[in-house]
């Protein structure tokens, strides 16, 4: 124990004689000095999580003539005394390998000086619980997606199993050429298996012309994607054809890949109804001038089909 400490200990016993009273004087000499040193703790600060290991415990402390030494308590015990310091910092390493994970702890700075006045500073800390990793089990339709974690490859693709994730919030990305990438958020919750299941959405494009002949197209010439088998009803895209040339591009956004067929409907009258006047029609596509089943396009995200020529007739 340092000669501070004794001292101190000394005057709290209270024995008067000569020795041990000419000790004690010269230990904390009698002057005009009652002016108390000041200490703040630099590191850890109060309220502040810890891991453990090897801790710095560090303070800055100031006296008008000199601090010859600091005091480190954690809950009352002394932890260790930092001596004198060529500058205001004092410190003291605290080994906190073997403490209590959870528990929390008062940590107390004492500063002397020279004529043994004090100032102190407290903290309150807590140690960390120690938290398993957690998994993430990503999954997509279609497979194959890439998995990206926090902007980082993980180099595994849809299904995979992600070990050893941090617990926490982490942000997500599926990335799979000819669609879209998803991006979400998931949060891993420590000795737990996450699940991500995602379907994924990209595009297909089909350009081709509307002709009718003998007609000038009005501006409420549709084309669509019908991808019902008898060309009624089940719309999956749809675009208006340039009234001047009849050009049309349908961005048709999907997620599994579809059949369907390339169907045109002119509706003179605007009213939203094929009525007796108005053109409607579709892509031959074997020529055979008959609408069938074979007509279908096999459409999937990523594709793009050129030259569909829509071909209208006029409804009687």
């Amino acid at each position: 124990m340092n000669r501070r400490i004794h001292s101190r200990a000394i005057g709290e016993i209270g024995v008067i004689g000569g020795f041990l009273l000419a000790t004690l004087f010269l230990a904390c000499p009698r002057t005009n000095d009652t002016e108390a040193p000041t200490v703040k703790f630099l590191s850890p600060l109060n309220d502040d999580s810890l891991a453990a290991g090897a801790i710095t415990l560090t303070t800055e402390a100031h006296d008008n003539i000199e601090v010859t030494n600091v005091e480190f308590y954690r809950n009352g015990t002394l932890l260790d005394t930092s001596g004198l310091s060529l500058s205001d910092t004092f410190a003291i390493s605290w080994d906190a390998q073997s403490e209590t994970l959870g528990n929390s702890y008062s940590l107390r700075a004492v500063a002397l000086d020279r004529t043994c006045n004090t100032g102190s500073d407290s903290v309150f800390v807590h140690f960390r619980k120690v938290i398993p990793p957690g998994t993430l089990s990503a999954g997509s339709f279609p497979a194959g997606a890439a998995i990206w974690i926090d902007s980082v490859n993980t180099g595994q693709v849809t299904p995979a199993t992600i070990e050893s994730l941090a617990p926490g919030t982490h942000f997500v990305r599926l990335a799979l050429a000819h669609y879209q990438d998803l991006d979400t958020v998931v949060n891993i919750n420590g000795g737990q298996t996450t699940q991500l299941d995602a379907t994924l959405s990209g595009f297909a494009v089909v350009n081709g012309t509307v002709t009718w002949s003998g007609h000038s197209l009005s501006s409420h010439c549709y084309v669509l994607l019908d991808s019902s088998h008898d060309g009624h009803g089940a719309y999956i895209a749809m675009t208006i054809a340039n009234p001047t040339n009849g050009a049309f591009t349908i961005n048709c956004r999907m997620s599994p890949p579809d059949s369907a067929y390339v169907l045109g409907f002119d509706d003179v009258d605007g009213n939203g109804y094929p009525n007796s006047g108005d053109g409607q029609g579709f892509w031959d596509v074997n020529g055979d001038q008959q609408m069938t089943v074979a007509d279908m396009l096999r459409v999937a995200p990523g594709d793009t089909i050129n030259n569909a020529q829509v071909v209208l007739h006029l409804v009687p």
